[in-house]
């Protein structure tokens, strides 16, 4: 049986690798997404990282494609029946409200297409 002998050295470093591996490890893991809820007036409530739209600087607001987080049910524009619930069907804007009670996450409404009558000819 062989016996090491531990000096000084061995007892300062071990610790300090093991700080150092826990570290690095930290350091490596991806960074965990930042959700802030936020809901869209007459929907669901969405996840965003930034800013959220009705504080004082925010402008985010759920993109198209978004799953929403909470408050989904049918009768709202972004449900989708047989999916995972609701999606948001269009980007979405920060807007005034109409009721001056703030600004508001609202879908973005779809411009109409361009009517294409003609003019008689006589």
């Amino acid at each position: 049986m062989y016996l090491t002998k531990r000096t000084s050295a061995t007892i300062f470093l071990r610790p300090l690798l093991a700080l150092l591996m826990t570290f690095l490890t930290v350091a490596a893991a991806p960074a965990a997404k930042v959700c802030t809820p936020v809901s869209i007036v007459g929907d669901a409530t969405y996840c965003i990282s930034g800013i959220v739209c009705g504080a004082d600087a925010g402008k985010a607001c759920p993109a198209k494609g978004a799953v929403a987080l909470n408050d989904c049910h049918s009768g709202l524009k972004s449900y989708v029946s047989g999916k995972t619930g609701c999606v948001a069907p269009t980007d979405s804007t920060c807007e005034w409200l109409a009721n001056d009670s703030g600004k508001g996450g609202v879908f973005v409404k779809p411009k109409p297409a361009p009517s294409h009558s003609l003019l008689p000819l006589w």
